[in-house]
């Protein structure tokens, strides 16, 4: 009997852990970088570092809750060495319903191939988002060869939300 309760104790615990994650496969589409600032290595030829923004929208998949996006301002830091360079970034989504949602990510950029990949993770929100969790990875696409070109984002994932008090 003992081991059956423990059985049923296991499957329940297991079950509601895996309901309470929600997959996310999204895309977001954004704009030409708007400001961006590049700075050389006085010291090493093809070495740099930039920062930029872009204001970009979710094309698919920016509900969470039931609750639509409304737009998303990116900040992206590159430390860039020939062809490859790394990447960091932070993210804050605007929600219809005034709420936010902040993540942030790292990965790696190619160059000759305008394509980057990496992780991001989920790291707070406001209101309905407050304690969220969650995180994936995603492939960024350049749309164009000159260092300002917007960019589209392929973004998979899952997210939690803590139970609502009552």
């Amino acid at each position: 009997m003992d081991r059956y309760l423990s059985l049923l104790a296991w499957i329940f615990a297991f079950s509601i852990s895996a309901v309470a994650q929600t997959k996310l496969v999204a895309v977001i589409d954004c704009d030409n970088a708007d400001p961006q600032y590049t700075i050389q290595a006085p010291d090493q030829a093809g070495f740099f570092y930039r920062i930029n923004q872009n204001k970009c929208k979710w094309t698919r998949g920016s509900a969470l809750e039931g609750i639509e996006s409304k737009d998303v301002v990116n900040i992206g830091f590159n430390d860039a060495k020939g062809a490859s360079f790394g990447l960091a970034h932070r993210q804050v989504t605007h929600y219809t319903n005034g709420d936010k949602v902040f993540v942030a990510g790292t990965g790696n950029y190619n160059s000759k191939t305008l394509v980057s990949s990496g992780k991001w993770s989920y790291t707070g929100g406001t209101g309905k988002f407050r304690g969220l969790k969650g995180g994936g990875t995603y492939t960024c696409k350049s749309k164009g060869t000159e260092d300002t070109a917007g960019y589209t984002w392929d973004v998979e994932g899952e997210y939690t939300l803590p139970a609502a008090k009552k």
